[in-house]
């Protein structure tokens, strides 16, 4: 498995395809050594992150929860 920890682009280089250039990177990667999943974690707000995930194929496969302690 592959698991991507933080995927940030700066705010004025979005929208030019680097994201998706990585995420497609990553995938072509894991599929010519063996490597059978790609995980990442997203922001729960971050919508158009989450566009782009879906449209690369990815699929929401669980919610992470948190809780401050105190």
């Amino acid at each position: 498995m592959i698991y991507v920890d933080v995927l940030f682009t700066f705010p004025e280089c979005r929208g030019r395809g680097y994201a998706g250039a990585l995420l497609d990177f990553v995938a072509h990667y894991a599929a010519n050594t063996g490597i059978k999943s790609v995980h990442l974690d997203s922001g729960y707000m971050l919508h158009t992150a989450h566009r782009l995930y879906l449209n690369k194929g990815y699929y929401l496969a669980c919610n992470h929860f948190a809780k401050a302690s105190g």
